[in-house]
């Protein structure tokens, strides 16, 4: 039986906030929790969050999150790092397109339209979820499989984020060299205490950049299909806006952005039916686990080759297959905030190149 609305929303909004008050600094990572708790709730419970709620929920919880996390970085920590974090993204797009390429020769027999899922696949791990959606929309693929596609990325993506956020860091440090991380830059972001009157005015101006960012893109495209436009506008006014003097003095907004996050992540969760993917896309599922493994373990390996350290990788790795939303979080398990703004932008940089990415490789599988 559905809920009353306000009820949905209490629980979209307040199992979140759960997680972060009672789980900051635990091995388990409040964002894994709010990802397996909307999983949990999707499956056992199916229809009693409706969809028609948390999708819209989840968008906008991106949008706010965006500049948040924006509004505390700096810029010169790009302009410093930019060159390595480049590197790093490359090799996951190289990693990507690669693995992408074999599987329907090694993995076809067990999918009809191996080469449309590997293309739609490359655009997730290149860019994100609008890309897989855009290039599945564009090879005419149904909108059943391009649920599941999405489906099964929330089982895998969620198992990839919390190696992430528990043991990743001490496994890649045994592989990879760990840089060396200012004094001043190894702070708890997720301890910084909440100015209210701070956290207002912050989320008042994301509000209004997120209208602009929206209201420009659809006075230019007549729509709001644009997403990697309407992000990257977003992105720009919030790095314009992280360097004025009134926001530079604000504190305590990395807590704000975690918290969206976690609504982002929970909502997400709740759109999944971890029985329906068992039941009607295991292929898929198995496709899709074995490529984003493959992936990255070759990206693991490129950046071993040309000497990129952990934390670098890290976020590279996390900006290609999750986009810019999840960056803050990983950078925070680092306790390396200057690698937020790389993230962001070489996310952004996915969001831009994943549709041509994903078509380029139909187009060869096809060919060749």
């Amino acid at each position: 039986m559905m809920l009353p609305l306000a009820i949905q929303l209490i629980i979209l909004l307040g199992l979140p906030l759960l997680a972060q008050v009672f789980f900051q600094n635990k091995w388990l990572s409040p964002v894994v929790l709010a990802y397996a708790g909307g999983l949990l709730a999707g499956t056992l419970i199916p229809g009693v969050i409706h969809s028609e709620l948390a999708g819209p929920l989840s968008e906008g919880s991106i949008m706010l999150a965006i500049p948040l996390l924006l509004f505390g970085t700096r810029l010169q920590h790009f302009r410093e790092k930019t060159g390595k974090a480049m590197y790093a993204f490359a090799f996951c797009v190289i990693a990507g397109m690669t693995v992408s390429f074999f599987a329907p020769q090694f993995l076809g027999d067990s999918l009809p339209d191996s080469s449309r899922l590997s293309a739609m696949l490359v655009g997730l791990y290149t860019g994100g979820t609008p890309n897989m959606q855009a290039i599945g929309m564009g090879l005419g693929v149904t909108d059943e499989t391009i649920i599941l596609v999405n489906a099964a990325d929330v089982v895998t993506g969620g198992a990839y984020l919390l190696f992430l956020t528990s043991l990743a860091p001490w496994l890649f440090g045994k592989i990879l060299p760990v840089a060396t991380v200012d004094a001043d830059e190894m702070i708890n972001l997720e301890k910084e205490k909440i100015i209210p009157t701070h956290a207002i005015k912050a989320v008042l101006l994301a509000l209004t950049l997120a209208g602009i960012s929206i209201g420009s893109v659809f006075l230019v495209f007549g729509n709001m299909e644009k997403v990697s436009w309407i992000i990257l506008m977003l992105t720009t006014l919030s790095l314009l806006a992280s360097s004025t003097r009134q926001v530079k003095s604000w504190q305590g907004i990395y807590p704000v952005a975690t918290y969206f996050l976690l609504v982002l992540c929970f909502a997400l969760g709740t759109l999944a039916d971890f029985r329906n993917i068992m039941d009607q896309g295991t292929a898929i599922l198995t496709y899709t686990f074995i490529v984003m493994c493959a992936t990255i373990i070759l990206h693991l390996a490129l950046c071993r080759i040309f000497g990129i350290d952990r934390d670098t990788f890290m976020i590279a790795s996390t900006a290609a297959l999750f986009g810019p939303a999840f960056i803050g979080q990983i950078a925070g398990v680092l306790k390396n905030p200057g690698l937020v703004v790389q993230g962001m932008l070489t996310g952004l940089l996915g969001y831009a190149i994943g549709n041509y990415l994903g078509f380029l490789l139909f187009w060869l599988l096809e060919t060749f």
